[in-house]
């Protein structure tokens, strides 16, 4: 019989041999457990982002950068539009709930910056059913410290600031109505939602439809008309309560869209921005020197006060026709 003999060297040689592979076999087993073990917890990962950006076909669509949120609003059930209204607890304010949807933004009869009609999409969001009043603007000051606005001047309405709690607040800046909306946990609405919210999506030229605001002998707006004598017709001279003219509601149940005070909104305004065609949630120019009016005032006309006529002003410029409306 012969015996295989090997030296003491040749043992610690292959000893070293079959350490090294074993070494390299244990490797590639550890490895392979380690893969297959953390394989489902990748596909999850992989798929919850791949659901977060809302797969392929979702990816193009607008972000909803003016989504309102429920924090902080108390529901008061739906108005006479049948949209949900809800009670801002901080500043009081009554908030309508407007969907996501689209309208024809523009208008093709009226002026150069109206031009040229366009669909726009709107994100969901929120804004006041009435224009900021006296009442509420005064609470917003003295919890901050915040000047009162200077008197409008309104003839026989001495104090109007003080003594005309339920009429808007008038004579304030765009920086005003920002600073009340900060304070608030609000903010102004973009052009485009204050359209929506004015007109809804059937291209109606005023808030309440396409009558004039004094068909046949009722005034459904606050406005100037076209004489001194006319502007008293509505019952009004100057400004009037936020929450009078039932008759010249918006679809969504807000008042005073039309007449009454200018609104600030929050886009700096460019003539021609409509024809960049922006059509998704529109939030205006990157920057300018006027901010965006709507809606306007117990100065204007009957053209003054179509839902599609914009306007605008410095942000430092206050009147006794300027006031606003908030949003969230």
């Amino acid at each position: 019989m012969t015996h295989c003999c090997l030296d003491n060297d040749d043992t610690s040689d292959m000893m070293m041999m079959i350490m090294v592979s074993l070494g390299g076999i244990m490797k590639e087993w550890i490895r392979s457990i380690c893969f297959f073990s953390m394989w489902p917890l990748l596909m999850i990962c992989l798929i919850a982002l791949y659901c977060g950006k809302g797969g392929p076909e979702n990816q193009n669509k607008p972000k909803p950068a003016n989504q309102g949120s429920l924090k902080g609003l108390i529901p008061l059930g739906k108005n006479t539009q049948g949209h949900v209204e809800f009670r801002h607890e901080k500043s009081g304010i009554i908030l309508i709930k407007i969907s996501s949807d689209s309208f024809i933004m523009g208008s093709d009869k009226g002026d150069a910056d109206e031009k040229p009609m366009h669909n726009v999409l709107v994100n969901g969001f929120f804004i006041g059913k009435y224009e900021v009043s006296n009442e509420q603007y005064k609470i917003f000051c003295d919890s901050t410290g915040h000047s009162y606005p200077k008197s409008p001047n309104f003839k026989g309405m001495d104090d109007y600031f003080l003594k005309y709690p339920d009429y808007p607040v008038a004579n304030v800046t765009w920086e005003d109505a920002r600073s009340f909306c900060d304070w608030a946990q609000l903010r102004l609405p973009t052009e485009a939602e204050w359209e929506m919210a004015a007109r809804g999506n059937d291209r109606r030229k005023y808030p309440w439809g396409n009558d004039e605001p004094n068909a046949g002998g009722t005034y459904r707006c606050n406005l100037f008309g076209s004489s001194p004598f006319e502007a008293k017709l509505d019952g009004y001279q100057y400004t009037s309560p936020v929450n009078v003219f039932d008759s010249g509601i918006s679809p969504f149940g807000c008042y005073a869209m039309a007449g009454n005070v200018w609104e600030w909104c929050a886009d700096w305004y460019l003539a021609d921005y409509y024809a960049w065609k922006q059509n998704a949630d529109p939030q205006g120019p990157e920057n300018g020197t006027d901010r965006v009016m709507r809606g306007g005032s117990w100065t204007n006309d009957g053209d003054g006060v179509r839902t599609a006529n914009r306007d605008s002003s410095w942000p430092v410029e206050h009147m006794g026709s300027f006031g606003f409306r908030p949003a969230l």
